[in-house]
């Protein structure tokens, strides 16, 4: 067994028994943890022992809450700065009085294997902690005391985050991969994403897709920045500019777009290349009669050009 009951002894059941009608009234003095195992002790032993062998430590109690009419929980802590010497926590004892009369031993908790408690080592302060339900005839006549030491302080969390590896915000923040954004700080994206709602600026407004060339947002400007027609007349003679002779200018249709106007083109290039006209394609085809007078006339030839023969 491992710390899973407690027994009331024949003085502690007496004792819950008399506050029934408020003959008498209860007030849990201490508890006390000891290195004697009593594991192998019988429960009728137990029942009668009056008080507890090699104690190692003596705690007031830290918590005692009533949980109905006849049920009260019950937690002791045993702090590691109060141990010089290591030892093997076998036994739990929980001692109690009445209002008027002398301390008794009111339970015992033991164990068959035991908590080891280190030896405080003037850093990390650690506790060892019971917690018990025990039933009274009357839970309103407890007198109950804890003591103050029982909260955490500072350094027992600081000593529970270590010993149990639970992530302070500072842990958290020292392990965020590089590769997560923060929203607070400008974004440096070395590769594509994908955002599933869009993306946009500050001022909500939707920002460019591969289909779309500027960023969504009106360009309107207000009337009293909007030049007149007959103001944008007046300023035409400011513009230093030549121009264009209509008489060489192709014209599209305004209905359709398309230019329908023939012109004279004396070297024609799209994008930095030359276009090929009939006669160029003319002087590079050349038909052959069968496979071999192509092959031999392509092998004859200084020019380049496809030699070709259409078979039937």
């Amino acid at each position: 067994m491992q710390f899973d009951t407690t027994y009331l002894t024949e003085a502690g059941r007496s004792l819950a028994t008399g506050t029934l009608g408020g003959l008498d009234k209860i007030q849990f003095t201490r508890a006390v943890a000891s290195s004697h195992d009593y594991s192998a002790t019988s429960v009728n032993d137990l029942k009668k022992l009056t008080s507890i062998e090699d104690v190692q430590q003596t705690v007031d109690y830290s918590r005692i809450i009533k949980k109905d009419d006849t049920t009260l929980t019950m937690r002791v802590d045993f702090p590691s700065k109060d141990v010089t010497t290591a030892y093997s926590l076998y036994t739990v004892g929980f001692y109690a009085r009445p209002e008027n009369g002398d301390e008794i031993l009111y339970g015992v908790l033991p164990s068959s294997l035991p908590d080891y408690i280190a030896a405080y080592d003037g850093k990390s302060n650690l506790n060892d902690s019971f917690q018990t339900d025990t039933t009274v005839s009357d839970a309103d006549n407890v007198l109950i005391t804890v003591s103050q030491a029982g909260s955490l302080n500072e350094a027992d969390l600081d000593a529970i985050f270590a010993s149990k590896h639970i992530a302070t915000i500072d842990d958290i923040k020292a392990n965020i991969p590089a590769t997560v954004i923060d929203g607070s700080k400008p974004a440096d994206f070395k590769e594509a994403v994908t955002l599933e709602k869009g993306a946009v600026d500050g001022a909500g407004n939707s920002y460019v897709t591969d289909d779309q060339a500027v960023l969504k947002t009106d360009m309107r400007k207000p009337a009293n920045q909007v030049a007149g027609i007959d103001e944008v007349n007046a300023k035409q003679d400011k513009l230093d500019y030549t121009p264009a002779n209509d008489a060489n200018m192709f014209h599209r249709s305004p209905d359709t777009g398309a230019v329908t106007e023939s012109g004279n083109f004396p070297g024609l290039q799209v994008k930095g290349v030359s276009v090929a006209t009939s006669d160029d394609l003319n002087n590079y085809y050349h038909a052959n009669a069968s496979n071999d007078a192509a092959l031999a006339a392509a092998k004859a030839t200084p020019v380049p050009g496809i030699f070709w023969f259409e078979e039937v």
